[in-house]
């Protein structure tokens, strides 16, 4: 009778947990119904998603994170279309001087309002160790020091994902 009561008891714990519970993915953020997912954790999973993309040459993937400026890309690239986000993003990351690395790290560290974020990010060389932006054109260090770290902003709207707003660190 004891073995009946405990089955019995267990499974009306478990039933009473299904309705909690949310078939997922490995890996993937579902929340549960009326629940949102806090959109800090959403600013990091889009923050790490951008550089992974951009690291493996996905960048119709990365385009649709990127809320920045492309000025920039858009100047070193005349031949190309202004609006071929994808294709400056290529370049940028392939020819430019984007240095477009693993990330190491990604940490918060500053919430100017609800919705933007600022993250302190280091990258991985392809050695495997820290990336260290030294000096440029023709500087030493004491006049340009080597920096390891580098600020991300992001902003997130109402609706996901999130909006990168910095590219990775150029290397002319």
């Amino acid at each position: 009778m004891r073995i009946f009561t405990f089955f019995f008891l267990l499974i009306l714990t478990l039933t009473g947990c299904q309705n909690e519970m949310q078939e997922t993915t490995p890996g993937a953020l579902v929340p549960l119904p009326d629940q949102t997912p806090p959109v800090t954790a959403q600013s990091h999973m889009d923050i790490i998603n951008f550089f992974v993309y951009l690291n493996h040459g996905k960048y119709e993937e990365a385009v649709k994170l990127y809320g920045g400026e492309y000025e920039t890309l858009i100047y070193f690239n005349p031949d190309l279309d202004p609006e071929d986000k994808v294709g400056l993003l290529k370049r940028g990351c392939e020819q430019n001087g984007l240095q477009c690395l693993q990330l190491y790290s990604a940490d918060l560290t500053a919430r100017p309002s609800e919705t933007e974020f600022v993250y302190t990010v280091t990258y991985r060389s392809s050695d495997g160790s820290q990336f260290v932006l030294g000096p440029c054109c023709g500087a030493d260090e004491t006049q340009m020091p080597p920096t390891k770290e580098f600020d991300v902003r992001v902003i997130c709207g109402e609706q996901y994902p999130c909006q990168i707003l910095d590219l990775p660190p150029y290397v002319p």
